[in-house]
């Protein structure tokens, strides 16, 4: 069954437990309740005895708890929750009881932390991340619930410093730009980008000065530019130019043969080729004078048929076939060893049915299910001796009910709801088949980390000890031995840490007073 959202749950008990303390209720109109201390406890109307209409929840000191309407008995519109200080911790837009636009978190300062659009419960679109002082720290797309395309991370003054691309939930690539080493100098790989994520302006710097080939582009990914620097210093001369033309090939007989592209004398990208009689006969794709790809191509070079890829030491990395360029039927992936990698089923070019993936020595990997391009049913993942690593239910590609994992020297059991930790969460350390001792327990709501968060030593000690308040570590952090005694204490304040054993801490000194 699934979960219901923590703040659902909220109003129905908040409303429910003063109920019991109301002696006369009007099933179909307005009705107050009271807390045992004569405070109001919640306000709105009924019809027949459910909430319906706009409803307000109070704390018991009197400060608002949440408010938000209801349509059909159903969560509708924009609902708003405080903490018991009176400031805003959540904002979440409601269509039939699901999450539908915009979701909003605040810290304890009621400062915005994160906003996501949703659709019936999934993110969709882009979600943002914020620094204290209201900076775009992250931004992150996804589309039905999963991670895809880009994500990008940011320094405190808006330079991207972390680039990755994610394919429906898959990690696919993970690169660190613009960096300074330790005297503040530009190193490494450094990128520009335009407005749409598209790169605008790439190259590397040494001991702080450009170096090497440096590309500039168009806002569709086009090359516009190339140059070529050493020490900073461009060299006019340089013969490193990209030019891309049309290239041909014919038969002895004189009729076209082979038409593509050409780049720095190599063949690049799709090639069509034609039999003497001018019919098309088969297509390739290359990158550098290799091929990587080959089947049938249409007019219009859309893929059709059945197609294999390869390896550049040819060996066969996929086969399946396409449909006007769309995955159909069952596809195979291979490990460069010659080993199936993965195995499934694409309709109308996304996966439907069991997908099965394995690892280079022949085991399984993982075992997933798929219904509409999702997610659908029990996940299992294990390593290349068989031991079972993941395990846990997706429901219309969404994370839900109770999972398991095997991170290697412990297991993590708990809850997720719409994708999201819920509820407490527990970790063991493994001693043996029969005997497991305590490693972590802490309470999240919305993935969020709330409350204390314990964690344990294997012989049962406490490790540390602390308090999160709206997902930032708050308060005194303890810290202890492996015999039980305190160490170090950590004081935060909004996430922040603000003082280590009483002395205050000065944030970029590494220095104490």
């Amino acid at each position: 069954m699934k979960l219901i959202s923590f703040y659902l749950i909220l109003v129905f008990v908040s409303w429910f437990d003063c109920t019991l303390a109301q002696p006369k209720v009007d099933p179909n109109g307005y009705n107050t309740f009271y807390h045992s201390n004569g405070n109001i406890s919640s306000e709105g109307n009924l019809q027949e005895g459910k909430p319906n209409g706009y409803w307000k929840t109070y704390y018991s000191n009197g400060i608002l708890k949440s408010q938000g309407n209801r349509i059909n008995f159903e969560l509708d519109s924009v609902w708003k929750f405080y903490s018991d200080s009176g400031l805003i911790e959540n904002e979440i837009r409601y269509k039939n009881n699901k999450k539908n636009g915009f979701s909003n978190v605040y810290d304890s300062l009621g400062n915005l932390v994160s906003t996501c659009n949703y659709i019936q419960n999934q993110k969709n679109g882009e979600e943002l991340i914020f620094y204290p002082n209201g900076s775009i720290k992250q931004r992150t797309s996804y589309n039905q619930g999963r991670k895809d395309g880009n994500s990008s991370v940011y320094n405190e003054s808006g330079i991207v410093i972390l680039k990755e691309d994610f394919v429906e939930g898959f990690l696919n690539n993970r690169e660190e730009v613009n960096r300074v080493d330790v005297d503040g100098a530009k190193t490494g790989l450094w990128k520009e980008y335009y407005d749409n994520g598209k790169e605008k302006w790439v190259g590397n710097f040494k001991n702080g000065k450009i170096e090497g080939i440096v590309r500039e582009y168009d806002s569709k990914g086009r090359l516009k530019k190339l140059n070529k620097f050493e020490k900073g210093i461009i060299q006019e001369d340089a013969e490193e130019v990209i030019f891309v033309v049309l290239h041909r090939e014919y038969y002895k007989t004189g009729e076209l043969h082979l038409i593509g592209g050409i780049s720095n004398n190599k063949k690049q990208g799709l090639f069509r080729e034609f039999d003497k009689d001018s019919n098309l006969i088969n297509g390739y794709i290359y990158v550098n004078d290799s091929v990587v790809g080959e089947g049938m191509v249409d007019s219009s070079s859309l893929y059709i048929g059945d197609w294999t890829y390869y390896f550049s030491n040819k060996q066969v990395k996929a086969t399946g076939s396409y449909s006007k360029s769309v995955k159909v039927g069952e596809w195979k992936y291979y490990h460069s060893n010659g080993e199936l990698e993965q195995i499934g089923t694409y309709r109308n070019g996304i996966p439907e049915g069991e997908w099965k993936w394995y690892h280079r020595n022949k085991q399984l990997k993982r075992k997933e299910n798929y219904r509409k391009g999702k997610e659908d049913g029990i996940s299992l993942e294990y390593d290349t001796l068989g031991i079972l690593l993941t395990e846990g239910e997706f429901i219309e590609g969404i994370q839900d009910g109770v999972w398991f994992y095997n991170v290697g020297d412990h297991t993590e059991e708990g809850a997720y709801a719409d994708g999201e930790k819920t509820g407490i969460w527990e970790f063991y350390y493994t001693i043996n088949q029969e005997k497991k001792e305590l490693a972590f327990k802490g309470e999240y709501i919305n993935g969020i980390p709330l409350g204390k968060h314990r964690y344990f030593y294997p012989n049962g000690k406490l490790k540390e000890e602390g308090k999160y308040d709206s997902g930032m570590k708050e308060g005194d952090w303890k810290k202890y031995n492996a015999d039980g005694q305190l160490i170090l204490t950590i004081l935060y304040k909004n996430g922040i840490e603000f003082k280590y054993d009483g002395f205050k801490f000065k944030p970029g000194l590494d220095s104490i007073e």
